[in-house]
C-alpha cells in the first residue's frame, strides 16, 4: 500500500495582464528571466554577463528579445512574456571567448585536420528591472 504525501503548493492567480501571480512570503531581491538570441538568463540588478556578440558601443542600451519571468516580493510568470516588463541592459563592454580546440585524424593514412575557434561575445550589465 502506498502513501499519498501532500504537498502545499502555492496556487498561481492569473492576472488581468495575461500572465500569472505568486505573492512570495520572504522578500527578496528583484530578479528577472530574460531571453537573448535564443538563451536564456537569470540575471538581478548590477548583474554582469556575457551574451553571444551584439552590434553596439559600450554605453548603448540592448533591449532582450523577451522577459519571461519577472520575481522578487511578487512573481509573475509570463504567458510567454510578462506584459509591461522591462529589463535595461548597458553594453560593457566587447570580448571573445575562450579557444575551442577541433581535431580529427584517421588512423594507418596519415590524414589530420584541426581547427580553432573563438566566440564573440558582449559583456552588458543590468541597470534596472521594471515589473
Amino acid at each position: 500500500m502506498s502513501h499519498c504525501h501532500h504537498i502545499n503548493v502555492p496556487s498561481l492567480d492569473k492576472g488581468a495582464m495575461g500572465s500569472y501571480t505568486y505573492q512570495s512570503p520572504k522578500a527578496t531581491n528583484m530578479y528577472a528571466v530574460i531571453e537573448i538570441k535564443g538563451k536564456q538568463y537569470r540575471v538581478e540588478e548590477g548583474d554582469k554577463f556575457v551574451i553571444p556578440r551584439f552590434k553596439a558601443d559600450e554605453g548603448d542600451e540592448v533591449k532582450p528579445d523577451r522577459v519571461l519571468l519577472v520575481g522578487g516580493k511578487k512573481l509573475k510568470i509570463g504567458t510567454p512574456d510578462v506584459k509591461g516588463a522591462a529589463v535595461k541592459l548597458i553594453v560593457v563592454g566587447q570580448q571573445r571567448g575562450p579557444k575551442i580546440r577541433g581535431f580529427k585524424f584517421r588512423p594507418k593514412s596519415g590524414w589530420k585536420r584541426s581547427w580553432g575557434h573563438r566566440d564573440e561575445q558582449t559583456v552588458v550589465q543590468v541597470e534596472k528591472i521594471k515589473a
